[in-house]
């Protein structure tokens, strides 16, 4: 596998690098953007009535005060089936009751971000990330002196997939150092359903599909059949810790991560609320630390603090 170049020739400069980067990685946020409109598309009996435009940006407010996320142009179908499956589960019946029901109950507004935010991610995605990873930065955070144990923050990081990659791949490259300075690695994601699927740390059909496509020596060392799926092994969950984290909020730890994992979740947010995003995010890294950023997505538009290292990759000084 060949490593790729830690800095952008100077020639042509950071702002066309990331330019040509986004243009080149359209297609996976078309086909990702394709997922969703597909999501969009179903409802529970295929008899969802029209709702109004003014109810829609309402419900989508609602979802907005409680998680800072901009769902975006939804079609009138999709808030309709997601809100009706919620006004089912806790018995009311008006939309209006419900929005006063959900902004003074923290665990309905709970259940309310989890119907409303997509969840689509594998393992190992996108390998040019993962090629910088294994053989650029995870070989300099092994030899350095051991002073501390290594710290990664997959942020956003949906059904575990991501948080388990980066445990798989610190076994492969940092087996020889003693227990106590492996890395630890910290996921969190706004959604509970979500960390309740990472934590059990189950996976089949496309996962290990796509899985065996990418990483197929893997499947065998880091995984446990079991009743036709696989299980993540017990040495590989280990150093992953989950925990519920809103990226609107001041992150969990300050000065603390040597890498973190951001990936595709800031094109949901304003840009506003992306720069306040990343700069809490910059502020829970160690001096060198770096920032992975999701394909479409980019920190060109403001002052982050962070240089530019290739595309969707950022260090702090």
């Amino acid at each position: 596998m060949a490593a790729w170049s830690c800095s952008a020739p100077l020639a042509i400069g950071r702002g066309f690098v990331e330019a040509f980067n986004q243009l080149f990685h359209l297609r996976q946020l078309i086909k990702e953007h394709t997922v969703l409109a597909q999501q969009l598309s179903v409802s529970d009996d295929g008899d969802v009535s029209d709702i109004s435009q003014e109810l829609k940006s309402d419900v989508i407010d609602l979802v907005y005060r409680h998680s800072g996320i901009h769902l975006g142009d939804l079609t009138c179908q999709f808030v309709q089936t997601r809100l009706r499956r919620r006004l089912r589960a806790v018995e009311i019946s008006s939309a209006d009751d419900y929005i006063a029901f959900v902004d003074r109950n923290a665990d309905e507004a709970q259940h309310l971000v989890n119907a409303f935010t997509t969840n689509e991610t594998c393992f190992f995605r996108t390998k040019p990330l993962w090629t910088f990873l294994e053989e650029t930065f995870f070989p300099e955070l092994a030899n350095r002196p051991a002073a501390r144990m290594p710290s990664f923050w997959s942020a956003a990081c949906s059904t575990g997939e991501e948080a388990y990659s980066l445990s798989m791949l610190s076994k492969h490259v940092f087996p020889v150092l003693p227990g106590n300075l492996r890395p630890r690695i910290l996921a969190t994601d706004i959604s509970t359903e979500v960390l309740e699927k990472a934590a059990e740390g189950v996976y089949s059909g496309r996962n290990i599909n796509r899985l065996k496509a990418v990483r197929p020596d893997v499947l065998d060392s880091c995984f446990e059949a079991r009743d036709g799926a696989f299980e993540v092994a017990a040495e590989i969950r280990k150093p992953v810790q989950f925990a519920r984290h809103n990226l609107m909020e001041k992150a969990p730890q300050q000065d603390a991560h040597d890498l973190v994992m951001l990936r595709n979740v800031l094109i949901y947010f304003s840009q506003d609320d992306q720069m306040k995003i990343v700069r809490n995010i910059v502020a829970s890294m160690r001096s060198g630390g770096v920032l992975a950023i999701g394909e479409s997505e980019s920190l060109s538009f403001f002052d982050s603090g962070l240089d530019y290292v290739q595309p969707f990759v950022y260090r702090k000084p």
